[in-house]
């Protein structure tokens, strides 16, 4: 009776990393661009990212654009990667003349005969009336001109520099170095590394599983083996 207990705990714990490794097989959209500000009558292009772990070709999902409103023209994209990971993608939504002023909410879903996982997955579309993109230029956003400085001539400015270099001491003149700002991290890797570091956690997780399932498992062999003996003797 022990060795067959013992012997089904055994697959149990056996089983339990192709149960997981499939659980994290899976399609999602990451992230998205919305929202955004149109007129009756534009197209516009939804920018997002579509995740994908361990689903490569020719495994496929379709992403598309629900709920469509009456009129409008949703577009809908089959998707295949060589690859996992972070991948850009858009769909095109060609808004009819004759749209409601108002703001819509849409979903980026995706479809397919593989597991799906819900994102960052909504947009937001505000249709403006003429008169309020007359008011907020809704294309190009606001940059602040800056003042004009007249510059000395060049011939000025070497021999002022060059005055002020002689009448500072040696142990005085310190040389600056300009600081160079650090390049900004680009979006896309900061959403690779969310995603690493949550199936970094998952990972952990399922270790603190497996290790109190090896102490179940530890605790009938000792069991089994007691009785055993105690059969014996």
């Amino acid at each position: 009776m022990y060795k067959r207990v013992i012997f089904a705990l055994l697959l149990f714990v056996l089983a339990l990393p192709f149960v997981f490794a499939y659980e994290d097989r899976y399609f999602s959209v990451r992230d998205n661009d919305a929202p955004y500000s149109v007129l009756p009558g534009d197209t516009i292009s939804v920018g997002f990212t579509i995740s994908n772990r361990d689903l490569l070709c020719p495994l496929n999902v379709t992403a598309y654009i629900e709920p469509c409103p009456v009129g409008w023209l949703c577009e809908e994209k089959n998707f295949c990667y060589a690859e996992d990971g972070i991948h850009a993608e858009n769909l095109t939504i060609k808004i009819p003349s004759t749209a409601s002023t108002k703001k819509y909410t849409a979903y980026i879903y995706l479809k397919g005969d593989y597991r799906i996982r819900r994102g960052n997955d909504r947009i937001m579309i505000e249709v403006l009336t003429k008169e309020q993109a007359n008011t907020i230029d809704y294309t190009k956003p606001v940059v602040k001109e800056e003042p004009v400085v007249e510059e000395a001539p060049l011939e000025a400015a070497v021999e002022e520099v060059s005055a002020d270099i002689e009448n500072v001491p040696e142990e005085e003149v310190i040389e600056e170095i300009p600081d160079v700002e650090q390049p900004p991290i680009p979006v896309e890797n900061k959403s690779q590394l969310m995603g690493d570091v949550t199936r970094l956690e998952s990972n952990k997780g399922f270790m603190e599983y497996l290790s109190a399932v090896l102490v179940i498992l530890l605790i009938f062999v000792a069991a089994g083996a007691y009785m055993t003996f105690k059969k014996e003797k």
